[in-house]
């Protein structure tokens, strides 16, 4: 198992946050005393995505839960006994409550688990009115949650996409400043181009967690139908491995948004 627990560890040290994952993934499936370790300080990397893979890892491996605590979880390490052998997913641990030591800001009460982020929110012209006062009041407030080791982008969708920048840029004073008027000029016209607002944001390599919003269903772009957009949403998103959470808002219930973000690791929220 040597040359595994090596080359987990060089993953660790990777530039690419994907292959960072790819390897706390593999040190808990090797799931010995060596890799509680390195899952012990990887609990502790900025990238809070990252630090929380390494918890839950550690969770399921050991049935304890110390959050996004490298502390805390390199001292039970040092105190198992030797015969120790890793769980195997019981169900205690898994309908335990959740403890995370970091805090994680919300979004509409959904749980963003990362502090690299894009909100890809619709502004087309049924959002006009109280739907989208809130929805620039909402961003303001999370996105004034973020953490000063985290990072955000914005991308609007109506007829076509805009975005706040290029990328995720840092979380600071100015950036917050500077979202929060260019948020505050949009206005709610157009078409629903959600393809348009998802394509925008898998152009940006940094950001691990995208938060699509809408309140209604794909109308405009180049792709409309739910099973396209899904089909070639999977094509590209297999080496990204972006997690992303959708949002409806006054909607009866989508099917599609619920399957956009099953079908890539993440959490669906219908507000009423």
């Amino acid at each position: 198992a040597e040359p595994a627990h090596e080359l987990a560890a060089a993953g660790l040290e990777h530039a690419r946050w994907q292959v960072r994952l790819a390897a706390i993934e593999a040190l808990v499936i090797l799931g010995d005393r060596s890799a509680l370790a390195r899952l012990a300080i990887a609990t502790g990397l900025p990238r809070l995505r990252l630090a929380r893979a390494a918890a839950e890892g550690l969770r399921r491996l050991t049935g304890e839960e110390f959050g996004t605590n490298p502390e805390a979880w390199m001292g039970l390490v040092a105190r198992l006994p030797g015969d120790w052998r890793p769980l195997l997913h019981p169900e205690a641990v898994r309908s335990r409550p959740r403890n995370d030591l970091r805090y994680a800001p919300n979004f509409y009460g959904l749980d963003l688990g990362s502090n690299r982020v894009v909100f890809v929110c619709d502004s087309s012209g049924s959002m006009e009115g109280a739907k989208i006062e809130n929805l620039v009041a909402e961003l303001g407030r999370t996105i004034g949650d973020l953490d000063s080791e985290g990072a955000f982008n914005i991308v609007f969708f109506a007829d076509r996409a805009r975005s706040l920048w290029r990328s995720i840029r840092r979380v600071d004073a100015r950036n917050r400043r500077r979202a929060g008027e260019w948020a505050a000029r949009r206005r709610a016209e157009g078409g629903t181009n959600l393809w348009a607002g998802l394509e925008e944001a898998l152009d940006d390599l940094e950001a691990d967690t995208l938060v699509v919003l809408t309140d209604g269903q794909p109308t405009a772009g180049e792709l409309t139908a739910p099973g396209a957009i899904l089909a070639e949403l999977a094509r590209r998103n297999r080496s990204l491995r972006l997690r992303i959470n959708t949002i409806e808002l006054g909607a009866t219930g989508s099917s599609f948004m619920q399957r956009l973000a099953r079908d890539n690791g993440g959490r669906h929220v219908r507000i009423p």
